[in-house]
């Protein structure tokens, strides 16, 4: 079993202006060698954390602790220098009147070996043959290479990374994205991660630590927290939901306005719970005997499907509008019928809740 290579405990944090604390008892341990990403809304504690990591704020209570020893509590403070942390930032925040070799190099001091490590770097990032380019001659993508080699060059134990690709078009973001994970799987960098983009943070990370209101509410691999949310909140914040009403009638089934729903797994519910439970639109599924139909209200075509919205029919009732995905080669558009069928996924998906 691994030990713990990064670990938060209990850390909270506010400022002197406010009684609310920002990060509220925060636990995170992460692995030698782990992408780990902090996923949630503005506001909710991502960059205040990773200041906090990087020792650019300190904070009120709890404890971090690097390989075992102690860089920050209410006793110890390491300062950022110190901590062998690097960090990427939004802006990348090169020094404009330096060229790319001269970012790199930087990072180094008057390390006597600087001129080979930087050569090496540059090659490693693919940027050597614009070494002597200004951060202004450069795309989007190089100057977030340049930024995330001037990190790596001081080979930092943990390397933190505030949103990088998001001031990169969409059409190379991907890419540049997908350059940099490889380079960081090759050398087993340690990555805390920043994003508010839901997917982004399911295809990249080993685990995601979801954050609302200064709390992680769910840690854990990214099958696991858009399989098992713990929550309501994690269920709807990650990936797309439609999100529907009912009654615990056994432990395999809920009454709601579309008739009975089943569930693959039991529910840990008694019966006569209200519920709220959460399907994903990958879960409505096409049949030409389906129990259930429903009308095209809008479609999205993006190639090998169809992202749609359908007002299914309820008896007695206003119309109940479900997001569901539809294969490219139906070929469909608004107005046109739908016979489905609905499963629930997991007992994961169901909330006991007053409504």
């Amino acid at each position: 079993m691994k030990m713990a290579y990064l670990e938060v405990k209990n850390l909270s944090k506010k400022y002197n202006t406010s009684n609310d604390y920002v990060l509220k008892r925060l636990n995170l341990s992460i692995e030698k060698g782990e992408l780990v990403t902090l996923l949630g809304r503005s506001g909710c504690g991502k960059t205040t954390l990773l200041r906090i990591l990087c020792g650019f704020e300190t904070h009120n209570k709890g404890d971090i602790l690097l390989k075992d020893k102690i860089i920050s509590n209410k006793n110890i403070w390491v300062p950022p220098e110190k901590r062998n942390i690097g960090i990427v930032f939004q802006d990348y925040a090169l020094f404009p009147n330096m060229t790319a070799w001269g970012n790199i190099a930087f990072a180094l001091g008057k390390d006597k070996d600087k001129t080979t490590q930087t050569d090496e770097m540059l090659k490693v990032m693919g940027l050597y043959d614009i070494r002597n380019n200004y951060p202004h001659q450069l795309s989007g993508g190089q100057q977030q290479r340049v930024a995330l080699a001037r990190a790596l060059i001081r080979r930092p134990d943990v390397l933190l990374m505030d949103e990088p690709f998001s001031n990169l078009d969409l059409e190379i973001r991907e890419m540049v994205r997908d350059e940099t994970l490889k380079i960081l799987r090759e050398i087993e960098a340690t990555v805390i991660f920043v994003t508010h983009d839901q997917m982004e943070a399911l295809s990249i990370s080993d685990k995601i630590a979801v954050l609302e209101g200064g709390k992680i509410q769910q840690y854990d691999t990214p099958y696991e927290i858009y399989n098992r949310p713990v929550n309501m909140f994690v269920a709807e914040f990650i990936g797309r939901v439609n999100i529907l009403e009912g009654i615990v009638q056994d432990p395999n089934t809920i009454s709601t306005s579309l008739g009975n729903i089943n569930s693959k797994e039991a529910i840990p519910h008694q019966k006569g719970t209200r519920a709220r439970f959460i399907v994903r639109p990958e879960d409505v599924v096409l049949r030409d005997a389906g129990a259930l139909k429903g009308t095209i209200i809008k479609s999205n075509y993006q190639g090998s499907l169809y992202d749609a919205l359908i007002a299914a029919d309820v008896a007695c009732h206003d119309p109940l509008y479900l997001r569901i995905l539809v294969p490219g080669s139906m070929n469909i558009k608004a107005g046109d019928r739908l016979t489905f069928d609905i499963s629930i996924k997991s007992k994961h998906h169901v909330f006991a809740t007053e409504f």
